[in-house]
């Protein structure tokens, strides 16, 4: 059941207008904006501004569930966007390779064909959504300048996944391509940022690992050694332009299966477990991946390279992706790896 939600005499529940977390119907908030999860989110943080201690120093994590399904923004966030030039889908030379899990028409899929004004409404709540957020988080930045903290407070914004909102014919997030794994990477860090930093957009393959270490960074914290992400602080100052990392791994059991993918933010190899379905693209050229490259003969040095790297990367995996140099499919998915397994009973049994 999902929990009803009591405001200002008003009863709310997330589920009573029909749409569920999964779905890409689009429809306007039936109720009271105040009683939105979004707005919600805004007046719990600022009534926490004023119950804080005011001598110390303060984390605050805010968790916006939107833009995410469903899409029910408050009108005027829906309608500012209903006009929007048509939706047209984009479609690559690689789709069939995920027909096993394609399911047509279900309003509910992660891949399958929708009419296309169905998701042009999906894609109007949506930014709607994002409209709305963004309006939320200026009410924090003016409540934060009330209270005298707008000169030393970092904020930071990203997201924990994308939405391929009918890219690909595809939805939601877990899959490897850009509009799932792509996300927003946002520092205003305004007593340490350089006047010449502000407003850069810094081309470097980041990761929400990162976000630990950059703010005790920023926060003049120090970072444990175990920490895997890496402080951006230094481009944040505007210190440094050197990139963090040059290649970025990242992984997600879907559809049966673990997807691979390796990227340095120029190119992207992905590997399926499953089959061994190999994908390669080049984003400088093709940022929305239209073009499987592995079958073109240009780019077959490329692609052996890619494929390297990927072994190297899952060499020493207990799942036995890695045999003899080679990438080996079919191998079973695990949810849980070993070394987590292990720390996991340690901790049960310390309980």
């Amino acid at each position: 059941m999902a929990p009803k939600a009591t405001r200002n005499g008003a009863r709310a529940e997330y589920f009573d207008h029909g749409v569920n977390c999964n779905s890409i119907v689009a429809r306007p908030w039936d109720k009271a904006e105040n009683l939105h999860p979004t707005h919600w989110i805004g007046t719990q943080a600022i009534e926490w501004m004023h119950r804080r201690d005011p001598v110390k120093p303060f984390f605050l994590y805010l968790s916006f569930h939107r833009p995410h399904p469903p899409y029910d923004p408050p009108s005027w966030a829906f309608e500012q966007y209903r006009g929007i030039p048509a939706y047209e889908a984009v479609e690559g030379n690689w789709e069939h390779h995920w027909d096993d899990h394609r399911s047509d028409g279900d309003y509910q899929a992660s891949y399958g064909r929708m009419p296309d004004h169905v998701v042009h409404r999906a894609r109007a709540g949506y930014y709607g959504l994002m409209a709305q957020i963004d309006l939320q988080i200026n009410r924090i930045k003016e409540s934060l300048a009330d209270f005298g903290l707008d000169s030393d407070t970092v904020i930071a914004f990203t997201s924990d996944h994308g939405e391929m909102m009918g890219d690909h014919h595809m939805f939601r997030k877990a899959v490897p391509y850009e509009g799932s794994s792509r996300v927003p990477f946002i520092i205003a860090d305004a007593p340490a940022t350089k006047d010449a930093a502000r407003g850069t957009v810094v081309d470097h393959v980041v990761e929400l690992r990162d976000i630990m270490p950059t703010l005790l960074d920023l926060a003049g914290l120090p970072i444990p050694e175990s920490v895997d992400g890496k402080s951006l602080a230094p481009v944040v100052r505007g210190t440094s332009t050197e990139a963090v990392r040059d290649i970025l791994h990242g992984e997600h059991v879907y559809w049966g299966q673990n997807l691979h993918w390796l990227t340095d933010g120029h190119h992207k190899y992905i590997w399926g477990s499953g089959e061994g379905t190999e994908e390669l693209f080049n984003l400088d050229a093709d940022p929305q991946e239209r073009f499987n490259l592995t079958d073109d003969p240009a780019s077959q040095g490329t692609l052996h390279r890619w494929r390297a790297r990927m072994v190297e990367t899952l060499r020493d995996r207990e799942e036995g992706y890695v045999d003899d140099g080679k990438l080996i499919p079919g191998a079973p998915v695990v949810a849980m790896l070993r070394h987590a397994r292990e720390k996991a009973t340690e901790a049960l049994s310390r309980d």
